[in-house]
């Protein structure tokens, strides 16, 4: 499992029919902790999230940066 945050294209996930990011990681087993959304840029942050790289749909990308040192 790595552990790290994660972004989400909303825009890509609609267009393939999923429209609840809550229930799209609870599927594909993802523990996450607080959420950022950005409905202007058409994304959502999931913050200090477990996954498997491998579990990932194409839409759902590593976050590059570690939420404690860019949140603060």
């Amino acid at each position: 499992m790595k552990k790290s945050d994660l972004i989400i294209d909303l825009t890509t996930m609609r267009q393939i029919g999923e429209f609840h990011t809550e229930s799209l990681l609870d599927n594909i087993g993802i523990k996450h902790g607080r959420s950022i959304s950005m409905p202007v840029i058409n994304c959502a942050i999931y913050l200090d999230c477990e996954y498997r790289p491998e579990d990932l749909p194409s839409f759902v990308q590593p976050y590059r940066y570690d939420s404690h040192k860019f949140w603060g």
